[in-house]
């Protein structure tokens, strides 16, 4: 009698054990560098069900979800044969620059099969969201180990690439061999405002028919497009983008940049992602800025140093957050957007661009005509603001705006 009751005491002690042991930092960082992301927002999740006041465990939940969808969309492009020779680099996009190696049995790609693609992307982003969004601590934190975060590309159960090859695949930053990161309250708000900038690059497509620029350009991108201009694939690789067929694919695609609308809510949407941008980053800088510490820092303060060895200064903080108001003035059409035509004295309200969407065509949006709707009287953005941002991050600024978001 004493044998079975033995039994059932370990076992009753054992569930109590697994719900005692706390989801730490190191586990997350475990599954992460480990590419187990599945599991880790398995448990992160079960576990947060129990201790729903966890932001620790929170953190982790969103960067996991956030590293997840990467890695789905990577997986995506590789299933579907994403092409890595020069054809594919002659038309930068950057959702389809991730490193995602090449796949010999590509499966054939529909225009419909695009477009659940940035479906799928955009639910993943829109999770990842919600989850840090609902972060309340303000002393929460979570060091990581970035450089080896892993991804398993091909689906094949073994994660062997690294977040240091997307990162300098990007950025062609040297990515140190320890690469440590403690991200803490302003960095909930930067990947917030990350997640939303991606969202961005989802809903404008989704937004638009892009079945005819589909049809003549898949093919650059993809090794198995189901399209018509499938017939001109060259079966050999192509290593000089900058010949005879390389300029016409790309003069094809900007005359097939002529998007009928077609559901213009996405555009209202890609409108509030950018508000969302901007309003996380200015929460972000809000925390970094209140920060006395120093330790191992994303995004540093006047008196910290940033984990890549880049010190900011109270003046470029200043002029950032100028430009976040600069640009908040944009969207909300308080100020105008300039045309490039000399003699055009009216300027283009970017909020009525995103809350009356018409049909997009961008050689008419160069050109002009496409504009006409959207030009008004009222103050234009200052040349001041611009001016001050290339002087004083030394014509860096879109590397640094990269890294802001």
């Amino acid at each position: 009698m004493r044998r079975p009751i033995l039994i059932l005491a370990s076992l009753i002690w054992l569930v109590i054990a697994s719900y005692c042991h706390a989801i730490e930092p190191k586990d997350v960082e475990r599954w992460l560098v480990e590419g187990k992301l599945a599991d880790g927002e398995k448990a992160l999740t079960e576990w947060l069900e129990q201790h729903p006041a966890d932001d620790t465990a929170r953190f982790g939940l969103g960067v996991t979800q956030f590293v997840r969808g990467i890695e789905r969309l990577g997986q995506s492009l590789y299933n579907y044969g994403m092409r890595i020779d020069a054809t594919a680099g002659l038309i930068q996009i950057p959702i389809l620059r991730l490193p995602v190696g090449d796949n010999p049995n590509p499966k054939p790609m529909k225009y419909e099969d695009a477009r659940q693609v940035l479906l799928d992307w955009l639910a993943d982003l829109q999770k990842a969201e919600k989850t840090l969004a609902a972060i309340k601590d303000e002393n929460v934190r979570l060091p990581l180990n970035v450089r080896d975060i892993r991804w398993d590309w091909n689906s094949d159960g073994i994660p062997d690439r690294k977040l240091v090859e997307l990162v300098q695949g990007f950025a062609g930053l040297h990515i140190a061999r320890e690469f440590s990161v403690t991200f803490d309250r302003g960095d909930v708000a930067w990947l917030r405002g990350y997640c939303h900038l991606l969202m961005v690059f989802c809903e404008f497509p989704l937004a638009h028919d892009s079945r005819e620029l589909f049809d003549v350009s898949a093919h650059l991108f993809f090794k198995n497009a189901q399209t018509t201009g499938a017939k001109l694939r060259s079966p050999m690789p192509n290593r000089q983008p900058w010949n005879e067929e390389g300029i016409v694919d790309l003069i094809a695609f900007i005359h097939m940049l002529r998007l009928p609308i077609k559901e213009p809510e996405r555009m209202k949407a890609c409108w509030e992602h950018l508000r969302m941008v901007i309003d996380t980053g200015r929460e972000s800088w809000r925390f970094i800025r209140a920060e006395t510490d120093d330790d191992q820092e994303w995004i540093p303060n006047s008196i910290q140093n940033s984990s890549f060895g880049i010190r900011l200064t109270d003046e470029m903080i200043d002029s950032w957050l100028m430009f976040l108001d600069e640009a908040d003035d944009l969207l909300q059409g308080r100020r105008l957007v300039p045309f490039w035509r000399k003699h055009v004295k009216q300027g283009i309200n970017l909020k009525r661009v995103f809350l009356e969407p018409r049909d997009f065509d961008l050689v008419l949006w160069v050109q002009g005509t496409a504009v006409v709707p959207y030009l008004e009287d009222g103050p234009r953005t200052r040349p001041e603001v611009w001016q001050r941002l290339q002087r004083v991050f030394r014509g860096e600024f879109l590397g640094f705006a990269l890294w802001f978001n």
